[in-house]
């Protein structure tokens, strides 16, 4: 279900208690001057107007009084741009969590992270669903608002639903890693432990605050988005702290921006298209998650190393059909993956060397080995110490195609389908709060 902020973000019931639990806020104001957004009429609360205005003074389809085109700070409601302030200077923001992330264990963090959020000030709307389908259901509709920034709570998984809503929009994507395996968090330096993680995504929040109290075409330099100014800079946009928390921007000196632009690679298969952050694999370890996936027992962590164990015993060397940047070749394989990120499995360093803002993939390949020598071998890669062996391969790349028979193929944890697939680079498709 979609839970709005339908109260001041002051006053939660146990605001004393979760105030203690978390640091003074980076930005109390969260300030943000929105010509878009406002409320008009009966607003919900995270800044959708009454009556379908989104403009004070607007009219019911959205245009500012004056027969403006809805542009806010940030870019455009019609055009996939960064939407304005609440109506009172506010971010506006989506959090969407994951309880069931690490196996449960880590349930109560999502909403750890909203409450500090809203004693930052900001207008904060929460999501929540019983299935991961009704979850990616409900952020689609959520950022058809335009929210600042979409933010996952939870693990790659997580991660995944966020670069597919958000691949090749204005909208930045902040990620408080909370899962079992969190390699996109690792590759963007994101920390993995929760409160250093929230402190760093509250700084960068902060520091969109503080672009948007100073100019609202500053936000959109931060954004990438193309954005008008916000506001007259004379003009009190409720931001006072904002300048506090970035005195950089208050003096003028330019700070470095709070939003990262990655690529991504970008996947098509039989059953449609997808995106990816971290890798594609087409090799044992999609096994292993294949099997894992259709046992109902053992719950929890125990089930992937079962599933490992087993696929272990069953170790043999694929044929895969590749077309590389567009040369064909056949290899014999037991590990393959293509990645945009350095690893994959929790820390598995399968491309050491791979870097997520280098407008290239790098395909691995380990050639046919014995079981003894697979499990030598992994100590090695989990340290990225296997780049160079004589039975590792890896390439950079721009275009692959991957096919081989009985394989499913997984990208960022998430199942594919059946090969073949085709993976191609898309630089600079995502921003992210890192």
């Amino acid at each position: 279900m979609r839970h709005n902020q339908g109260v001041p973000a002051t006053e939660p019931d146990d605001a004393p208690e979760r105030a203690a639990e978390h640091a003074p806020s980076a930005a109390p104001a969260g300030g943000v001057a929105g010509g878009g957004g406002g409320r008009a009429g009966g607003g919900d609360g995270v800044g959708r107007a009454g009556g379908g205005g989104r403009a004070g003074g607007g009219s019911s389809d959205g245009r500012a009084a004056g027969g403006g085109d809805g542009r806010a700070a940030g870019g455009s409601a019609g055009d996939g741009g960064v939407g304005g302030g609440d109506g009172d200077g506010r971010l506006r923001l989506v959090v969407a969590i994951n309880p069931a992330a690490s196996f449960g264990h880590t349930s109560g963090m999502g909403a750890r992270v909203v409450d500090a959020l809203r004693l930052d000030g900001y207008a904060v709307e929460q999501l929540l669903a019983p299935d991961f389908d009704t979850l990616k259901a409900e952020a689609r509709v959520a950022l058809a608002e335009h929210p600042h920034a979409f933010i996952v709570v939870g693990g790659d998984g997580m991660v995944s639903l966020g670069v597919n809503l958000l691949a090749e929009t204005a909208t930045p994507l902040g990620i408080v890693p909370t899962g079992t395996g969190n390699d996109a968090a690792l590759g963007l330096g994101i920390p993995l432990e929760f409160d250093a993680a929230l402190a760093h995504l509250r700084a960068a929040l902060a520091a969109l605050a503080a672009a948007a109290a100073t100019d609202g075409a500053e936000l959109g330099a931060a954004l990438g988005a193309g954005a008008e100014p916000a506001a007259d800079p004379g003009t009190d946009t409720g931001a006072g702290a904002a300048h506090e928390a970035a005195p950089e921007a208050a003096a003028g000196v330019e700070a470095p921006s709070p939003v990262r632009t990655i690529d991504l690679g970008r996947l098509s298969h039989a059953g449609g298209d997808a995106w990816f952050a971290s890798a594609l694999s087409a090799g044992f370890d999609a096994l292993v998650n294949e099997r894992a996936n259709h046992m109902r027992r053992p719950r929890g962590a125990s089930r992937y190393t079962i599933a490992l164990l087993l696929e272990l015993l069953r170790l043999r060397a694929r044929t895969y059909t590749l077309v590389v940047d567009g040369v064909r070749r056949e290899v014999a394989s037991v590990l393959l993956a293509v990645a945009n990120n350095r690893s994959i499995g929790g820390g598995m360093l399968i491309a050491p060397g791979a870097l997520l803002d280098d407008g290239a993939l790098d395909l691995f390949v380990v050639a046919p080995v014995s079981r003894l020598t697979f499990l030598r071998l992994f100590p090695r890669v989990f340290k990225g110490t296997h780049a160079g062996l004589p039975i590792v391969e890896l390439i950079r790349v721009h275009t692959v195609e991957v096919d081989a028979p009985g394989i499913i193929a997984y990208a960022d944890g998430e199942r594919v389908g059946p090969l073949p697939v085709t993976v191609t680079v898309a630089p600079a498709a995502l921003r992210v709060l890192a």
